[in-house]
């Protein structure tokens, strides 16, 4: 019976120089319109070092200086089903340590708009183990504690 099928949708972005990782997820959706843009980035701003009292180098050179990680995620999106949006921010020196987490649930019918973005500067030397230190941030799971597998 083609009628009992229902719409899953999963997006994950991750920006590991700011351990920064952001969701939105769909199940059991009878019906989703919706447009969500995405964006992990990087950005090195670059200064004049110009004969000024903070700069020590003394021509007009451009110098690049310890730059920013962004992570930005804008959702649209009217729904007939169940929705997750997660935010998880880790410590970059000690990844079992979240310093920031946002879990929102919907169910039923219903628009949503959320404008994500998360700025910080990057750590410059992140961890260098091959494991997975940053999840995606999970779902609540009702009747349970605030404390998630994955938000460690």
């Amino acid at each position: 019976d083609d009628t009992s099928i229902l719409w899953k949708e999963d997006l994950c972005i991750k920006n590991y120089q700011i351990g920064t990782a952001m969701r939105a997820k769909y199940t059991d959706a009878d019906y989703i319109k919706k447009s969500i843009d995405s964006k992990v980035f990087c950005i090195n701003p670059k200064r004049e070092d110009k004969d000024t009292k903070d700069c020590l180098i003394k021509d007009n050179r451009e110098t690049e200086v310890p730059g920013y990680g962004i992570a930005k995620m804008n959702i649209l999106s009217t729904v007939s089903g169940a929705s997750h949006v997660g935010v998880v921010v880790k410590d970059i020196v000690d990844h079992h340590i979240t310093k920031i987490r946002v879990s929102e649930d919907y169910i039923g019918n219903f628009n949503m708009t959320k404008h994500m973005e998360v700025k910080m500067l990057k750590h410059v030397g992140a961890p260098s183990d091959d494991i997975c230190w940053l999840p995606c941030p999970f779902e609540a799971d009702l009747g349970h504690a605030e404390f998630y597998e994955g938000d460690c």
